[in-house]
């Protein structure tokens, strides 16, 4: 009898970065590493992200292709205070903002949704500050999903400025109609969701 093969320790993947250029031309570049796939895409000077893919390994034994979410923030005057670092409640904002660039992303807005009769209010939020954010500081936000069930739909978040870790949070929510009872998730954004789906980044 074969001995069975050993699950790989490193996380072995491939990066691809992708940009366009002032010319409206892409390119790409691959490198074999032990870090995230990284994409960045820039649709416009307003609007860029990035998704990083990380492999994990399951219950079964595969390998399994998780994502997080980044998206850029540059801080602009009107969120500092006078001692000129980001007044704590507006890191509320950028996480929201980053959470609709995210659904954008999927191909769906959140208008889309409340077209169809789905919202996702927050009825819990958790913020964990590390160091201050100030004026002109580029950040990045990572976003990822902690849980999809029924009704509920958790995301998990960082705020860097570099390599910088400067908060970390959590939204809690729940799927409703316009009429603010609850409903279950619908089945495309299950579907989706799916790849974003994991406890860590």
């Amino acid at each position: 009898m074969s001995a069975k093969p050993k699950l790989a320790t490193a996380r072995q993947k491939w990066a691809i970065d992708v940009y366009k250029n002032s010319k409206l031309e892409y390119r790409n570049s691959k490198q074999l590493q032990n870090s995230n796939n990284e994409k960045t895409f820039s649709f416009s000077a307003f609007f860029e992200f990035q998704s990083s893919n990380l492999f994990r390994i399951s219950s079964f034994g595969f390998r399994i292709l998780t994502v997080i979410f980044r998206y850029s923030h540059r801080v602009t005057y009107s969120e500092c205070t006078v001692g000129n670092h980001i007044y704590y409640s507006r890191y509320l904002d950028i996480l929201e903002t980053a959470r609709g660039k995210f659904f954008r992303q999927l191909g769906a807005t959140f208008l889309n949704w409340q077209e169809n009769d789905f919202i996702f209010p927050v009825v819990e939020c958790q913020l964990r500050y590390k160091a201050p954010a100030r004026y002109d500081d580029l950040l990045t936000i990572e976003v990822w999903l902690t849980s999809v069930e029924r009704i509920r739909l958790n995301f998990a978040y960082r705020i860097l400025n570099g390599q910088n870790l400067l908060l970390e949070g959590d939204t809690f929510h729940v799927c409703t109609g316009l009429d603010e009872k609850p409903k279950r998730l619908p089945e495309n954004l299950c579907s989706l969701l799916g790849p974003y789906l994991h406890s860590s980044p």
